[in-house]
């Protein structure tokens, strides 16, 4: 078991398929302690509804209780602030890792 992700909070995005959804199975992989409250948790988000609650199912079989799915566009500031919504409230505002794994070709201009 690899200490460095025991006890921690993430978020990845695009967390339902491909390097995304690596990344959440490692995180949990490596975060799985015999001590529940020890192991990590993750918030998953993806734009499809269905991919966040399949992924979300699935992964909640295999590490219970531990993966929280959200649906929302990332690209969005509305979508953006559904996560950080669910993040605050999950993880009572401590997040320790952020992965950015969607996929998206909008970009905003900077402020």
């Amino acid at each position: 078991m690899s200490r460095f992700c025991l006890q921690r909070n993430y978020l990845v995005t695009g967390g339902t398929k491909g390097i995304g959804f690596a990344i959440v199975r490692s995180l949990l992989i490596n975060g799985t302690s015999s001590n529940e409250e020890e192991s990590t948790r993750v918030v998953i988000c993806a734009r499809t509804d269905q991919d966040v609650k399949s992924t979300s199912v699935a992964l909640n079989n295999e590490f219970p209780s531990r993966v929280i799915g959200v649906t929302c566009d990332v690209s969005t500031e509305e979508g953006r602030l559904v996560v950080v919504k669910a993040v605050s409230e999950v993880f009572d505002g401590v997040l320790h890792g952020l992965t950015r794994s969607s996929s998206s070709s909008r970009h905003s201009p900077p402020s």
